[in-house]
């Protein structure tokens, strides 16, 4: 299974490096996913370079939650809170702020708790 996780476009690319080493330094992520990088898509009107996003491979019995709690955590962290989203199974959901219930939504939807 293929998760990806994508940043705001306007976000520097220390961001993104940032929120990958602190997926990586949390036991459980680095232990059950295998982390690349690859390039977000371009919008139409989007000169230059797409930057970057996370892809993580995981199997089925993957905690979701173990990496909702991370990247929130990372959220908390940053002086400037970016929109964060995640994709899995062809399901979107972006963050925008670290509001419990927000997570919580974010956490249900990508385990696959449709509305």
């Amino acid at each position: 299974m293929l998760i990806e996780i994508r940043i705001d476009w306007d976000a520097p690319e220390r961001e993104m490096r940032s929120l990958q080493q602190w997926l990586s330094d949390e036991r459980y992520i680095r232990r059950n996913a295998r982390m690349t990088w690859g390039r977000q898509p371009s919008p139409p009107d989007h000169m230059g370079s797409a930057p970057e996003m996370i892809k993580l491979l995981v199997d089925t019995g993957f905690q979701v939650s173990s990496l909702v709690v991370a990247i929130a955590s990372w959220r908390a962290t940053r002086p400037r809170k970016a929109t964060i989203t995640i994709e899995r199974d062809g399901v979107k959901v972006e963050a925008t702020d670290g509001d419990p219930e927000q997570i919580e939504r974010v956490m249900r939807l990508l385990d696959g708790d449709r509305p």
